[in-house]
């Protein structure tokens, strides 16, 4: 499954995880200014699109990474070279994270109109109706779930009214400045590479750990990235976009090299 680790690849993997023990050990949370996070957010710095993808928010997401990129990167970096290798990955993350932005602004624009319906007119219908369309997971929060059923029985308290928009634009603040941390669009900018230049190349899953072609390997998690920015289940903080974004941008770049196969070297 693990081939011999080659040299930008090595850098990679040390980077990322000394970025990650290092923020552990010293107990200093790196997250709030290195995340990524949308262009309308008043924490967003151009800088964030290049730092995110060397975050992560723990160690399970960590290792996942790595392995993906301990998996692909090497027969990548040997058919290219470093440099060549290292331009496609930083690529294929700046444009994850920018798909991930474009379609979390015109999600945000969507949740934003609603909130200044709500707050213009509250009513528990309203109230109910923001919290399923823009907060999916609202029925884990006790608090939520308790002014959404006072509110409904005494739907003209102006106390409960004053409480609900409050809440309403906490929670519109809270999606607007989430952020995006992780190198999972430029590993599936990898996969996507890996599955167009060498699709019957077999690797071995983990789980179950049975071999498998990456072409469809690329084929199983591509599908899965869809569905799961598709329909999107409450608590997930999967970033699918931007893994679909990895994956799209490591299309347009294949394409554009194969023009001149010298271009690989």
């Amino acid at each position: 499954m693990f081939g011999r680790l080659t040299p930008m690849v090595k850098n990679l993997l040390i980077i990322n995880v000394g970025v990650h023990l290092l923020s552990w050990i010293l107990k200093i949370d790196v997250s709030e200014l290195f995340s990524f996070y949308g262009f309308h957010s008043p924490k967003f710095e151009p800088y964030q699109l290049f730092t995110y993808m060397f975050l992560h928010a723990n160690f399970s997401h960590l290792l996942f990474n790595m392995i993906g990129l301990i998996v692909f990167g090497p027969l990548l970096e040997n058919f290219w070279n470093s440099s060549r290798f290292l331009q496609y990955y930083l690529i294929t993350g700046i444009g994850a994270g920018i798909l991930y932005a474009a379609v979390n602004w015109v999600e945000f624009n969507g949740t934003s109109r609603d909130a200044d319906e709500f707050i213009e007119q509250p009513t528990p219908e309203g109230f109910l109706s923001f919290l399923r369309d823009h907060f999916p997971g609202y029925q884990g929060s006790t608090g939520l779930v308790n002014l959404a059923e006072n509110f409904d029985e005494k739907p003209d308290s102006e106390q409960l009214k004053e409480i609900a928009v409050t809440q309403v634009r906490d929670l519109t603040t809270l999606i607007r400045d989430s952020g995006m941390l992780g190198a999972s669009g430029a590993i599936f900018g990898l996969l996507m590479a890996a599955g167009l230049l060498f699709p019957n190349t077999q690797v071995m899953l983990l789980i179950p750990p049975i071999p498998i072609k990456i072409k469809y390997m690329a084929l199983i998690l591509g599908g899965m990235a869809i569905f799961g920015a598709l329909h999107r289940t409450p608590g997930d903080n999967v970033a699918h976009y931007a893994h679909l974004g990895g994956m799209l941008v490591g299309i347009v770049i294949i394409k554009i090299w194969n023009k001149d196969r010298t271009k690989f070297y």
